[in-house]
Formats: C-alpha cells, structure tokens, sequence
C-alpha cells in the first residue's frame, strides 16, 4: 500500500489533476494547486 501513498503523493499526480481539472471543469492551474495544497 505505501507504493500507492507515493503514486498519490507524486507530482506526476498531482500534474495530472491539475490538467484534469482544467479541461474538465475549466479551473485555472493556481486555484487547483491551492485546492491540493489545502488537502495536504
């Protein structure tokens, strides 16, 4: 389980999302980063 918690935890991740956010729902890159920040 501790390779999954480092997969979640990767900036590749979180890159991701971030991009996923953005095509999806249109959220600029600085808000969706402050959304990941918060959740840590």
């Amino acid at each position: 389980m501790k390779i999954i918690k480092k997969l979640l935890n990767s900036q590749y991740v979180g890159y991701c999302l971030t991009v996923f956010m953005i095509v999806i729902f249109g959220v600029p890159p600085s808000e969706c980063e402050k959304e990941m920040q918060n959740d840590k």
